[in-house]
């Protein structure tokens, strides 16, 4: 276990997951605890939803490429 969490690509997976997990998580609790969601609210996140799961597609080719 020492090993995996010693990869920088699995720290940055780790970080990258609870990003997406955070955000979408925002966007969800809005829609169900807010009578005035509107669609959009959705546009904002849109470049940082992009951003963490190009990068979190990145870190887990490099990841995979790490345990070999």
């Amino acid at each position: 276990m020492k090993e995996l969490l010693s990869l920088k690509s699995f720290q940055q997976i780790v970080l990258l997951i609870f990003l997406l997990g955070f955000t979408i998580g925002i966007l969800i609790g809005t829609y169900l605890f807010t009578g005035k969601f509107k669609i959009y609210f959705i546009i904002p996140s849109l470049p940082a939803l992009f951003y963490i799961s190009r990068e979190l597609y990145r870190n887990v080719t490099s990841f995979i490429v790490d345990l070999k």
